[in-house]
């Protein structure tokens, strides 16, 4: 049975040890709030991990071992809320245990991930241009599947060439956010975008590159909400 020691005593124990200890390798920079980081454990067999005892002072906080898939100990930490952690490995051994420390910094965490597009009617729209689309791509642009899906969903779908202007060389006012969000993703036609509209106009909430085969079409449809 393992025997676990109070975090506070193995703290005073820590730094009365004289002998050498072995050490986790403390992150760089501050580690963000809910995200989980990689420790290399120094002076630690597999086995000798495989029997320690790991503690943090924050209730949130979280470590756990795994011997690393090329080669050597590691510790994966992640804590969801901010402040100083300290992460203690405890190694149970006749007469004095082996103790290991490291103190990480939690800083706050980054913006929370978008909530997924509500369901409903799409604009989806796939932008090409058309000396460089192949006839593979068109095939699959006007395929019978994907124009009874969208027919089926409500959604409006087309197919289009943006470098073909309303005569004064600027896309359609129609294209024209789903061009900008292809340039500001920096990606490459054939672009299947999917957009949803809003009080203030198109909103496009999704742009990647035109898919394969219609599995793949159809999946980035509904990935669009649609």
């Amino acid at each position: 049975m393992k025997r676990k020691l109070p975090i506070a005593i193995v703290l005073a124990l820590l730094a009365t040890v004289a002998q050498a200890q072995p050490i986790i390798i403390p992150p760089a920079e501050p580690v963000e709030a809910g995200k989980s980081i990689a420790l290399r454990i120094d002076g630690l067999t597999t086995a000798q991990c495989d029997a320690a005892v790991i503690q943090t002072n924050m209730p949130q906080a979280k470590a756990v071992y795994a011997h690393g898939p090329l080669g050597g100990e590691w510790l994966y930490f992640r804590a969801e809320s901010e402040g100083l952690c300290t992460v203690v490995v405890q190694v149970p051994q006749p007469g004095l245990d082996l103790i290991a420390m490291v103190s990480i910094q939690v800083g706050k965490g980054g913006p929370p991930p978008p909530p997924p597009p509500p369901l409903g009617e799409r604009i989806v729209v796939v932008l090409y241009q058309a000396n460089k689309r192949t006839s593979d791509e068109a095939a699959l642009m006007n395929a019978t599947e994907i124009e009874t899906y969208m027919t089926d969903k409500g959604h409006t779908y087309r197919a289009e060439d943006p470098d073909l202007t309303t005569g004064d060389d600027k896309p359609s006012p129609f294209l024209a956010p789903f061009v900008s969000a292809v340039e500001a993703k920096g990606l490459t036609y054939p672009v299947l975008c999917v957009g949803v509209e809003s009080p203030e106009g198109v909103e496009v909430v999704s742009a990647e590159a035109f898919p394969s085969d219609v599995a793949g079409v159809l999946a980035a449809v509904k990935k669009g909400g649609g």
